[in-house]
């Protein structure tokens, strides 16, 4: 009884600590606004950005929009992981493999992201596939770095084992391979995520049609025309599901260093 006293009690001190620096912000934020000592022009009342948050909601834009980047978002990162990890072992494992896409990858991957949107819109026009497929590459190029170092890490006694037993290449993957790179695989997943935003925010400005526009786009449209409240709001929004985001990979995170312990 006293454990789960005090496991509860560590869990509410850990949510205090967190909310103490946003609550900080918001009343600094608050105090600041109404002593003008930020421009008007350029920022918003919390209180204000609060009440316009629900009229949004309400009217549905913000979640077509929040729902459609998301979609892409993870639509993005899945397709980008699982090239990336399948390409990681083979070419952590194969030595054809390695010679054959190893020195390509490593001369892409210093690309910087936004380079490739040329050649993107070339082979995928200016649709859906572009705009996931940005995110994509992005998560191909981490997933595969992380895959690949984590295998070539593997300590020996696991495939002296495995060599012992006679192991298919199929069950080495399995039991071997993917356990042990499992956790660093859902880091760079994790890195994907954040950086993700970013791509998707640029990509959809920068190319969007009616009706399928996405949050990255509402954020600046509110932005350009002025609508400081919706901008921020935006920004509440995108905060809010990196959070979800982040919290989902940390958790399978720790169910997966169980395996290596």
């Amino acid at each position: 009884m006293k454990e789960s006293k005090n496991k509860i009690k560590d869990i509410l001190v850990n949510y205090l600590l967190a909310l103490a620096l946003p609550v900080a912000i918001i009343i600094l934020w608050q105090i600041s606004y109404d002593n003008k000592i930020i421009p008007p022009s350029q920022s918003s009342s919390p209180l204000v950005i609060l009440k316009t948050l629900v009229t949004l909601i309400q009217h549905s834009s913000l979640l077509d929009n929040l729902l459609l980047s998301m979609v892409r978002l993870l639509i993005g990162v899945f397709l980008g992981a699982v090239i990336g990890i399948i390409v990681g072992i083979l070419t952590s494992t194969k030595i054809i493999f390695n010679k054959m896409l190893a020195p390509s990858i490593q001369f892409f991957s210093g690309i910087p992201i936004i380079i490739w949107i040329p050649f993107w819109i070339m082979i995928f026009g200016l649709g859906e596939s572009f705009k996931i497929g940005m995110v994509s590459i992005l998560t191909f190029f981490l997933v595969y770095g992380s895959t690949y170092q984590a295998i070539i890490s593997i300590d020996k006694s696991f495939l002296e084992l495995s060599s012992l037993y006679q192991k298919k290449f199929s069950d080495m993957i399995r039991q071997i391979y993917l356990p042990y790179s499992f956790y660093s695989i859902l880091g760079s997943i994790r890195l994907s995520l954040m950086i993700g935003w970013i791509v998707l925010f640029f990509v959809e400005y920068s190319i969007s049609f009616e009706g399928k526009e996405g949050l990255g786009w509402f954020i600046a449209n509110a932005r350009g025309v002025g609508k400081v409240d919706d901008e921020f709001v935006g920004l509440i929004c995108l905060g809010f599901l990196a959070i979800i985001c982040d919290i989902v990979i940390v958790y399978f995170q720790k169910r997966s260093i169980r395996w290596k312990k």
